[in-house]
């Protein structure tokens, strides 16, 4: 397709003399929940309470090389270098401990911050020790093992694995002597594999229906006859607020794709739906009358020009 930019991202994760765990990585959050995100599946593939997890992103000084945050890819992608990350980190922590526990590294499960031997929950040391061991007293190591706990990965997602599905149904009413459209309900049913936190999944779709009302009835980038923009500050060029929001009901489900944690992007599923089902349901409270609706933003003005024009009588 001509596409040059790669698709992979990456990430460091480090766990300090402390026991303490640090991701680096190198997108830039602007709301979507990266902290939480990608602490939480650090937590949850290393073993360790989440609050011990911090997460540093978009330093180029400090933070392993990335793409950034577009097209819905920040979780599928740099999640994904995270779990290869942590994957390889465990497995030395693993080993580490199993040396200091004198036992298999096979046998050593990680939870709550601590390893544990299986069968034997009573006989553990923490992340704190191995990292003690690890960086400070090297000489304590198992044979062939190098000091330090770092790891960074890379990770590039099969191409068209990854996009998530949503359906948007709106009910409208549309008040035909002003051409206002209220809209009664909003169903968003959502599909974006395997769900880490609902709270941040809801919040993006929150976020994201807005964009999508946005675009679909108040957004209009207006010029002059000589080309001068019009609409070029917030008090001409309309954004929807709190108070033009609306009630939404949204349903989820999970398909987890085939990579690493079963993710799927989801950035934008709750705007880009908007646009079109919100032109449907205008045209469908207008059926009646014949016509066409065939453009946004759905103003009254607009809305009300296509009822004065009506093929049939109101």
């Amino acid at each position: 397709l001509g596409w040059e930019v790669g698709g992979y991202d990456s990430a460091t994760v480090r766990i300090e003399p402390e026991g303490k765990v640090v991701v680096l990585t190198g997108t830039a959050s602007q709301g979507q929940g990266h902290y939480t995100v990608y602490a939480q599946i650090a937590a949850d593939y290393l073993g360790v309470n989440m609050d011990d997890v911090t997460v540093f992103e978009g330093d180029s000084k400090t933070c392993p090389y990335g793409f950034g945050a577009w097209a819905s890819r920040s979780t599928v992608a740099v999640g994904g270098a995270i779990i290869k990350a942590c994957e390889t980190l465990l497995a030395k922590v693993k080993r580490i401990a199993a040396h200091m526990l004198e036992a298999n590294p096979e046998d050593i499960e990680a939870a709550d911050s601590k390893l544990y031997v299986r069968g034997s929950p009573e006989k553990f040391v923490t992340f704190a020790d191995v990292a003690k061991i690890a960086w400070r007293q090297p000489t304590r190591l198992p044979p062939d093992t190098e000091p330090g706990l770092e790891a960074t990965a890379h990770y590039e997602p099969k191409a068209f694995t990854t996009c998530s599905y949503a359906v948007h149904i709106p009910v409208v009413e549309i008040d035909p002597e002003t051409g206002q459209m209220k809209v009664l309900e909003y169903h968003i049913f959502d599909d974006s594999g395997r769900v880490l936190n609902p709270l941040t999944l809801y919040g993006q779709i929150h976020g994201a229906l807005a964009h999508g009302v946005g675009g679909a009835v108040y957004e209009e980038l207006v010029y002059d006859e000589n080309g001068q923009l019009l609409t070029s500050t917030f008090a001409d060029y309309l954004i929807p607020s709190a108070v033009e929001m609306f009630n939404i009901n949204i349903e989820h489900m999970e398909t987890p794709s085939p990579q690493p944690g079963g993710f799927k992007g989801m950035g934008e599923g709750g705007a880009i739906g908007a646009p079109a089902a919100l032109a449907n349901a205008v045209q469908d409270a207008l059926a009646h009358l014949g016509v066409i609706v065939d453009q946004t933003p759905l103003k009254p003005e607009y809305i009300r020009s296509l009822i004065a024009k009506a093929k049939k009588p109101l």
